[in-house]
């Protein structure tokens, strides 16, 4: 969620010394340090105007005003995403690699959020009347966007159709009440075959446009994983693993993998885009739980890219020959949708 409006910040007391901007660029939600110099319409140290060049440090209070930034017109377009369910309250959406979720720098059209447009009649002008209540300027700017998967990841997203039901499931994302599961496919395999990676969720200072791993500053992040099988594939050792992020940092799976020395195939970002990798990112949200508007439980499910079926077919080779190595669960599953990607299935909606 991008800070909008006033903020008011207490400095980690485990942060070392460095410069208002810096700090502010490096914390979720936030623009980066060129923005906050067009956005920034007021900035207070301990009480008193500061400037952004101004050192903060460990219990330093700092408050303020953000301007949300000029949102470009977005225009409906066919939606180019499998629908895996829909309802009165919500659409459920397979969303492809490479498709961005709302439009952004760089990004004006082509979005999952041009394509919902095109597709919920009457969706921009519910949200533009929400009138007060749950950061409705943020909703009406970004109308039935709840979560987001990075550009590059695939799977499943749910979104809303009116302002109660997004309200209804933003409300479960931040208490951590939805459940979600990812496939990756890893280089190498790792130390142990399952377990739970906490850490410290921050910006790397030395590239902006990436995130770290580290124990003091930015954010608590924990992602539990599982190894599923491990092949080799284009000379070279890959596993795929389950992921579970009991968090939602940004691009948290992605820097907890390379944290631990197995990076996610096909990420320019944290690891070394493989020529075995020439699809992109192998990075999938498979899994979706969480209770509809309409009180109902439910669970959903994205079948994986097509271009993942050499790699599964692999994986699911050597996982005959590991034995009990492998869960039975991940075994069988594995199984199951090396069949699903053989299997005709309906063209994803244009």
């Amino acid at each position: 969620m991008n800070i909008t409006g006033e903020f008011s910040l207490v400095v980690d007391e485990n942060l070392a010394p460095q410069r208002l901007d810096q700090y502010l660029s490096g914390r979720d939600g936030f623009p980066s340090r060129s923005q906050l110099k067009q956005l920034l319409r007021r900035i207070e140290l301990n009480g008193n105007p500061a400037k952004l060049s101004a050192q903060v440090s460990a219990g330093d209070r700092v408050s303020g005003v953000v301007e949300p930034p000029v949102q470009p017109d977005c225009i409906p377009e066919p939606l180019r995403a499998e629908i895996l369910y829909e309802d009165d309250d919500v659409v459920v959406v397979n969303k492809p690699p490479g498709m961005v979720v709302h439009p952004a720098h760089g990004n004006p059209d082509h979005t999952l959020l041009n394509g919902l447009l095109g597709h919920v009649s009457g969706l921009q002008e519910r949200f533009q009347q929400a009138g007060d209540g749950y950061a409705a300027e943020s909703a009406a700017v970004r109308p039935g966007i709840v979560h987001r998967l990075d550009k590059d990841t695939s799977g499943v997203l749910i979104a809303a159709k009116h302002p109660a039901a997004h309200a209804l499931l933003s409300q479960q994302f931040a208490d951590r009440q939805v459940g979600k599961l990812y496939l990756a496919v890893v280089k190498g395999r790792p130390r142990n075959p399952e377990g739970e990676l906490q850490s410290r969720i921050l910006r790397d200072p030395r590239n902006r446009k990436r995130f770290c791993a580290g124990t003091t500053g930015g954010k608590p992040a924990v992602t539990r994983y599982r190894t599923v099988a491990s092949a080799e594939f284009g000379r070279q050792l890959v596993s795929l693993a389950s992921l579970y992020p009991m968090t939602g940092r940004t691009h948290q799976l992605r820097v907890h993998m390379q944290w631990i020395g197995c990076p996610i195939l096909g990420d320019p970002l944290y690891g070394r885009r493989s020529a075995a990798m020439s699809d992109g990112l192998m990075l999938h949200a498979t899994v979706l739980e969480l209770q509809l508007p309409n009180g109902k439980p439910a669970r959903f499910y994205a079948p994986l890219p097509e271009h993942w079926q050499q790699l599964l077919t692999a994986f699911n080779d050597a996982s005959a020959h590991q034995g009990s190595a492998v869960h039975p669960e991940d075994r069988d599953w594995c199984a199951a949708q090396l069949r699903s990607l053989s299997a005709d299935r309906e063209p994803a909606a244009q």
